[in-house]
């Protein structure tokens, strides 16, 4: 349960965790059954939202104590500085850090201004990598997976590779990063194991039965493996490279391809 830190007063806003539409109406006690953590004790008293008394705790409430609905409008609620108590009642609330949470500015321009900053670092590392004929080719194995066509990615040039990955870090960064916000974007095995099986199947080195339930070796027609029914032949490839026998077979694809 969140406690709030005390503050001046000043306009504040509040946010749904998870969005709700149009409008979201809080409990606000009117039973006498919602608690709140009193920061002073550390112990959990009744609340009530009671706009025109001098505390959110129901044991200092007098016998004339009115209860005000409370709700936020397209999952947000504004609440200005002269409605201290209401302040006070949602920041002892329940769901308040679980269900609601006070907006920081200064806290969400900052994980804003980190996102940008790590958004440019995977864009410099894609720059970098276009620099070089090889790492060129790495980009292009990885755009391949990313758009989903092989063919269309053999015929970019190196800006419109690049411009491809740009776009794709854009739209989902946390493809591109890891949890301590290293860039791997040309450390991320999935991505070469799905750019391996992609390359595999468009050479024709390997194909997928027209059943698709077997993936099999084109020059002898011998089968790699079964693909299980209800998965797309595609991705469960992709993971099957992963294991012992599957690698095995990623390094026969790569030998395979060469000859051709």
């Amino acid at each position: 349960m969140a406690v709030a830190k005390k503050n001046a007063a000043e306009d504040k806003s509040y946010r749904l965790l998870k969005y709700e539409p149009l409008t979201y109406t809080l409990k606000v006690g009117r039973d006498n059954n919602l608690l709140g953590l009193d920061p002073k004790t550390g112990e959990e008293r009744a609340i009530k939202h009671c706009p025109n008394q001098k505390s959110p705790f129901v044991d200092q409430q007098t016998n004339v104590a009115v209860v005000e609905p409370i709700t936020f409008i397209k999952g947000f609620l504004h609440v200005p500085a002269r409605q201290k108590l209401t302040q006070e009642f949602l920041e002892l609330h329940p769901k308040f850090g679980v269900g609601f949470e006070l907006i920081d500015g200064a806290k969400d321009a900052k994980e804003m201004v980190d996102v940008e900053d790590l958004a440019i670092d995977v864009k410099t590392a894609i720059r970098e990598k276009v620099k070089t004929k090889e790492g060129t080719e790495e980009l292009r194995a990885i755009v391949s997976v990313l758009i989903s066509n092989v063919s269309e990615a053999a015929k970019m040039s190196s800006d419109e590779l690049r411009n491809a990955a740009y776009e794709a870090v854009d739209s989902n960064l946390s493809r591109f990063v890891n949890a301590e916000g290293d860039v791997t974007i040309f450390d991320n095995t999935d991505f070469k194991r799905k750019a391996i099986a992609q390359h595999a199947f468009n050479s024709g080195v390997i194909y997928v039965t027209s059943d698709s339930g077997k993936i099999k070796w084109s020059d002898n027609d011998a089968l790699i493996t079964l693909v299980p029914v209800g998965r797309d032949y595609l991705d469960f490839f992709s993971t099957y490279l992963k294991s012992e026998e599957g690698m095995q077979v990623a390094r026969e694809i790569n030998e395979r391809m060469k000859k051709k």
